[in-house]
């Protein structure tokens, strides 16, 4: 049975970004912990990547098995690209197809490394907001069904939905999701071009993130002050924002 690893996620991240406008794409937990994380600022610069597996509980638990989407991947046609196939061709430490800079949260600092000609690369210090201003996101938003968390700041139009799948009708459950996937974009980057990317993303880990409950258990909702920056927070079912531009 193909494993969804670590540099799998990489991979999946990297094929939902759409630089400049859609640039970061980051796992995060609900406590603002960054799990995995890919970046391209510049679409006409080179930019190599590394991949740096953690030890953390987080990271050792996100080696998931993959089922429930045979065959498709996020961004590809079926029969073209599997899980399986990114899993088994992808090894240790070489770069991903779409070149983007990735790395994964570990007790020591993250990780990055460029080759060829370099242009604007994502800060560790911005990333590591990014994914605390999404948590702060989601802990203002969480618990309707189908909400998304929205932000414009400093840092760009960041948007936030959970990884899991679709909650039973009357369930009452008000169990937090195990991971956050937020996309973070420039200021003209469109909304619904962000929700459709994070959407299917999401959909497509949710069942193998879904089996790992056991393992990874949302502690608490993230602290409003781990040092993101301020921002305006709205959700999907009421932002004007959400119309075209």
């Amino acid at each position: 049975m193909p494993m969804l690893v670590l540099q799998s996620l990489h991979n999946y991240l990297a094929q939902v970004l759409s630089p400049p406008s859609i640039h970061t794409a980051l796992l995060v937990t609900p406590e603002g912990a960054l799990v995995s994380y890919a970046s391209q600022l510049d679409c006409e610069n080179d930019q190599g990547s590394v991949s740096s597996f953690g030890t953390t509980p987080t990271a050792r638990a996100i080696e998931l098995t993959a089922d429930g989407h045979p065959g498709q991947s996020p961004d590809y046609p079926a029969g073209k690209r599997t899980s399986s196939d990114v899993a088994a061709s992808a090894p240790s430490n070489s770069p991903s197809p779409s070149r983007a800079t990735s790395t994964v949260a570990r007790p020591t600092p993250l990780t990055t490394t460029t080759q060829g000609e370099l242009g604007r690369v994502r800060s560790k210090d911005e990333v590591r907001k990014v994914a605390g201003l999404s948590a702060e996101i989601w802990a203002e938003t969480r618990g309707v069904e189908g909400e998304e968390g929205m932000v414009e700041s400093e840092l760009g139009r960041i948007l936030v939905v959970a990884v899991e799948e679709p909650r039973e009708e009357n369930s009452g459950s008000a169990e937090e999701p195990l991971l956050l996937l937020a996309l973070n974009g420039t200021t003209d980057a469109d909304w619904d071009r962000m929700s459709k990317k994070a959407r299917r993303l999401a959909a497509f880990l949710a069942p193998s993130v879904s089996k790992q409950r056991g393992q990874m258990q949302p502690v608490s909702p993230v602290s409003l002050a781990n040092g993101a920056p301020k921002s305006r927070t709205r959700s999907a079912a009421t932002s004007p924002g959400r119309a075209q531009r």
